[in-house]
C-alpha cells in the first residue's frame, strides 16, 4: 500500500467537497443540512491559515480523506491549541 499525505490544495476542491457532502447526506459528522457547493472549499480552508490542512491519497492518487487544524480559541494564551476535523472514505 502506498498511501500518502499532501497539503490540501485547489486541485483537491472537488474531491474534498464530494467527501464532505457524503457525510452531509449519509451521516452526522458534518453539520450542514444540505449538500454544500464547491465554494464551500474556500470556507473550509480559510480558518486553517497558519495550521495544517492535508489530504490522504490512496495508492491510485484519489483522495481517501482529509483533515485540518483550526484555531481553538482567539485568546492569546490558547494560540498554540487547535481543533481537529477529519473525514475519511469507508
Amino acid at each position: 500500500m502506498t498511501d500518502r499525505f499532501e497539503r490540501m490544495g485547489e486541485e483537491h476542491r472537488s474531491s474534498v467537497v464530494s467527501l464532505f457532502n457524503h457525510y452531509v447526506l449519509e451521516g452526522f459528522a458534518a453539520y450542514a443540512e444540505e449538500p454544500v457547493p464547491p465554494s464551500f472549499f474556500d470556507r473550509l480552508r480559510s480558518p486553517t491559515e497558519g495550521h495544517v490542512a492535508l489530504v490522504a491519497l490512496d495508492e491510485t492518487g484519489d483522495v481517501a480523506g482529509f483533515g485540518l487544524l483550526r484555531p481553538y480559541h482567539w485568546a492569546g494564551t490558547l494560540r498554540r491549541t487547535a481543533r481537529v476535523s477529519y473525514f475519511l472514505t469507508s
